[in-house]
């Protein structure tokens, strides 16, 4: 014996969601892109490549994250434990 919920589907399904579903619209002018390989060597500076401001941000969030979570929870576990 089966119930009726079982007998019904869970909620909308994909062919229910996409018949409702409007065709995207297409832009009016496509916006060139530049071919796979077209900037070449000579354009790539040591910048381009390399950010300085974002590894030291990496490296800082890398040693902090744990740091502080290792000094928040001595005290939190010292005193409920």
């Amino acid at each position: 014996m089966t119930s009726r919920a079982e007998d019904a589907p869970a909620g909308p399904t994909i062919g229910d969601i996409a018949r409702d579903e409007k065709p995207a619209e297409k832009p009016e002018e496509v916006p060139e892109v530049p071919d796979v390989g077209a900037e070449g060597p000579a354009d790539l500076d040591q910048r381009s490549l390399f950010d300085p401001a974002a590894a030291k941000r990496i490296v800082t969030m890398w040693v902090l994250t744990p740091s502080l979570a290792v000094v928040t929870s001595y005290p939190v576990f010292a005193f409920l434990l």
